[in-house]
C-alpha cells in the first residue's frame, strides 16, 4: 500500500480541520455584523452572505412518547431481521 497517499491523506484532513475551526469563529463575527447592522444578505465579489434562520420544535410529552416508541418498534424490527439493511463503505481518519 502506498504510505505517501495515506500521509497525504491525513495532512489534509487535519489542514480541514484547523481551517473549519477558523472559519466557524469568522461565520460567528460575520453573523453578528450583520445582524448588528440588520443586513439579511450582503453581496461581494467573493458571492452573496446571506443570514438564514432554522425553525427548532419541542413537542409535547404524548409526541415524545409516540417517537420512543417508535424507536423501539424499530430497533425490534432491526432485532427480528423485518428491518432492511444496508451497508456502505466509509473511510475515518483519527489523530
Amino acid at each position: 500500500m502506498k504510505t505517501e497517499l495515506f500521509e497525504k491523506y491525513a495532512v489534509v484532513k487535519t489542514k480541514i480541520k484547523q481551517l473549519q475551526k477558523e472559519a466557524d469563529l469568522i461565520a460567528v463575527q460575520v453573523q453578528d455584523e450583520m445582524i448588528q447592522n440588520d443586513v439579511k444578505t450582503h453581496k461581494t465579489d467573493l458571492g452573496s452572505f446571506t443570514i438564514g434562520y432554522r425553525k427548532t420544535w419541542k413537542y409535547s410529552d404524548a409526541i415524545k412518547e409516540m417517537s420512543d416508541s417508535l424507536k423501539i418498534a424499530q430497533i425490534d424490527e432491526q432485532e427480528e431481521g423485518i428491518a432492511e439493511v444496508s451497508e456502505k463503505p466509509f473511510l475515518t481518519y483519527k489523530k
